[in-house]
């Protein structure tokens, strides 16, 4: 019982077993003997979260794979690949038809329950006025779209993950990615560094 307990709560972290991290045993440097030690971590996680973690990661517009923020460049823009894994969330063509199925979804839910509200308040009090309910309804069907959008694309990208794991594919392009990435913001910091280097004491050329 101790040894499955010990199975599930380091079920899924890379830093437990060398197969999630996606690395292979290597003999060691020198060992005369065989020793084995783990591969170094690679540059992303290879393993797949639970079903509900990837779901509140994508409640709360995180990335689903790894749980990085700060997707979306403006409120209707998301990134292309995260920052944190580099997983790609459009993988396909027609991705965002299930954030739009999703969105759509929690708008008419609302709309018919300020609809069932006011069948329910007319049926206590034919008298009841329908003008609150007419503009109650037009504001679920206009504000909630634009408030749930950001929400509606990470929650399909969790679903998705969580319906089609990534495949070694995927995984190779998300490190080329994600390495791409670091070069790209290395060589950005080597070249200020040198800008800063060459002018003067005093802000200007010497």
């Amino acid at each position: 019982m101790a040894a499955f307990g010990a199975f599930v709560t380091r079920s899924g972290d890379p830093a437990a077993d060398p197969a999630l991290r996606g690395g292979t045993p290597q003999r060691g440097a020198g060992g005369e003997n065989g020793d084995v030690e783990p591969a170094p971590e690679p540059t992303t996680e290879r393993f797949q979260p639970s079903v509900p973690r990837m779901l509140l990661r994508g409640l709360v517009r995180h990335c689903p794979r790894c749980g990085t923020g700060h997707l979306f460049t403006r409120w209707f823009r998301m990134v292309e690949r995260c920052p944190g894994c580099g997983h790609r969330f459009r993988r396909e063509e027609g991705f965002q038809l299930g954030a739009y199925v999703i969105n759509f979804t929690l708008t008419e839910g609302l709309v018919c329950l300020v609809v069932g509200g006011y069948i329910v308040a007319a049926a206590a009090n034919p008298d009841v006025a329908i003008w609150p309910v007419i503009l109650a309804g037009v504001l679920a069907s206009i504000v909630t779209p634009i408030a749930f959008f950001p929400f509606s694309r990470t929650i399909w990208a969790a679903v998705d993950l969580a319906l089609t794991p990534l495949d070694l594919v995927e995984q190779a392009e998300a490190e080329t990615a994600l390495a791409a990435a670091a070069a790209a913001a290395a060589a950005a910091a080597a070249a200020a560094a040198r800008s800063s280097g060459e002018r003067g004491p005093e802000g200007r050329a010497p």
